[in-house]
């Protein structure tokens, strides 16, 4: 899966820990993965803050507040 925004692609392959970001690997927390019926499952925080956004837990209120 390639995920692009400007200057920024990240790839990401089901099943794995390594990204690509700008051809550079780094090391994901989670792997992506497929879902049936065909859904795929990204590491949110990790791509949104490669794509420069600030991503928050507001444990109160159990909710996760992405900005960019």
């Amino acid at each position: 899966m390639v995920i692009t925004d400007g200057d920024t692609e990240i790839i990401l392959t089901i099943g794995s820990q390594v990204a690509l970001v700008n051809g550079q690997q780094v090391l994901v927390d989670c792997a992506a993965e497929l879902h049936p019926p065909g859904r795929t499952f990204v590491p949110l925080r990790f791509v949104a803050e490669f794509l420069g956004a600030r991503v928050h837990w507001g444990g109160p209120t159990q909710r996760v507040i992405i900005k960019r």
